[in-house]
């Protein structure tokens, strides 16, 4: 089936070209299908609606570029990765292999950081974005509130370089500053944030043959992995987080969904050695699974 894809020549419909990719890519994804229609698209740079109404038409153009398109795909490497963006939230975010691929769940950090700012009536509020990858979260917060400012750190030149572009492609370059840090350690200990939001590393080390090839073999590793239980991180910020306390402040970070429990207890610890008091629950996603942790300051 895939050498039949592969010698596969012009004139072809678009019906054809559908079919027979989609074949090659049955033994290397969960859904064939859709990634054959996005990659087409993107090779055609059409729409996919276009493509059904066009399934009759003949390609007469060099296929060679798709055929390479598609070679990747097998290969295992992450649509996203391979058309250079990924939507999330409201908007296109550019991506590659220096940063995470955005994904639906992480919307949950964006939907409630508006939802506090809104109840809290918070104006200009000032986000802080720990990791920030591409971007995605703080500036879908940025682009939804026009007062609010952002800085965003990330270990990662490169992840940086490429958050930078996205803040410019949506407008929002000149509320939003970014700086090269591992954590909180190109920051003062001053409160100042409204809003703390991060999606660190939390995958356990010895899960890594339990990932998809898509992820292990194509994802940045030092954004996934976080020592033995994958707690290493995220503890480490929020053994921080009691130097940046404002009132009223909003912290918000993604976690894996065992990790729950092992998260609250860790919390109790902090609130005793700092004597600090704040409200936290966690946030199932649509599977109904645990995925972020929420943390009221008042």
């Amino acid at each position: 089936m895939k050498a039949n894809v592969f010698n596969l020549n012009p004139p072809i419909t678009i019906k054809n070209l559908l079919k027979e990719s989609t074949k090659a890519l049955k033994s290397s994804s969960n859904s064939p299908r859709l990634d054959v229609e996005i990659l087409l698209s993107f090779f055609l740079n059409e729409d996919r609606s276009w493509l059904y109404t066009h399934l009759n038409e003949f390609l007469n153009t060099d296929l060679e570029p798709f055929k390479n398109l598609l070679k990747r795909r097998i290969n295992g490497e992450p649509i996203s990765y391979i058309i250079g963006y990924k939507e999330f939230w409201k908007d296109k975010f550019l991506v590659n292999r220096h940063t995470l691929i955005p994904r639906p769940e992480t919307e949950l950090i964006v939907e409630n950081t508006l939802i506090w700012c809104n109840k809290n009536r918070i104006k200009n509020p000032v986000i802080l974005d720990l990791g920030t990858g591409s971007g995605n979260i703080a500036l879908s917060i940025l682009r939804e509130l026009k007062d609010a400012y952002a800085f965003c750190l990330d270990i990662s030149f490169d992840a940086l370089i490429l958050a930078k572009t996205n803040a410019k492609r949506l407008g929002v370059e000149k509320r939003v500053n970014f700086f090269l840090s591992n954590w909180f350690s190109c920051i003062k200990e001053k409160p100042f944030f409204d809003v703390i939001v991060t999606n660190p590393p939390y995958v356990e080390e010895k899960d890594i043959d339990e990932l998809d090839i898509t992820v292990k073999k194509f994802e940045p590793k030092e954004a996934l992995f976080a020592g033995e239980d994958g707690l290493l991180e995220i503890k480490n910020i929020l053994s921080t987080l009691p130097f940046y306390i404002k009132s009223p402040m909003l912290f918000m970070s993604e976690i894996g969904f065992k990790q729950g429990k092992e998260v609250l207890k860790f919390l109790e610890k902090i609130k005793q050695q700092y004597k600090i008091d704040f409200s936290y629950n966690i946030l199932k996603d649509l599977a109904g699974l645990d995925r972020v942790i929420k943390l009221e300051f008042n």
